[in-house]
C-alpha cells in the first residue's frame, strides 16, 4: 500500500513499507479523551500498569465503549493490554 518515505531519518527511522497487510494499531491511553479515541479507531488499547479495578470499571471500559458506539463498532472486538 501507500507509504510515507522519510529523506531525513537515518536508516533504522525509516523501514520501509512492512509486509503484514492491515496490522494491528495498539494506543496507549491513560485519559478519558484517549480512551474514546482509542475505542473509535484502535485494534488495542494500552492501559498504565498500575491501575486499579475500579479505574477499569469506571473510566476505561465506559470511555471505550463510547468511542466505539461513535464509530459503530463493538468495544468487545478491542484488546485491552
Amino acid at each position: 500500500g501507500e507509504f510515507y518515505h522519510l529523506d531525513l531519518l537515518p536508516a533504522q527511522w525509516s523501514p520501509g513499507p512492512i509486509s503484514t497487510p492491515n496490522p494491528p494499531i495498539d494506543v496507549a491511553a491513560v485519559n478519558p479523551w484517549m480512551l474514546r479515541m482509542a475505542g473509535e479507531v484502535a485494534d488495542g488499547v494500552h492501559v498504565h500498569p498500575l491501575n486499579h479495578p475500579t479505574y477499569l470499571r469506571e473510566t476505561v471500559i465506559p470511555n471505550l465503549n463510547e468511542g466505539a458506539t461513535k464509530a459503530g463498532r463493538s468495544a468487545e472486538d478491542l484488546e485491552i493490554i
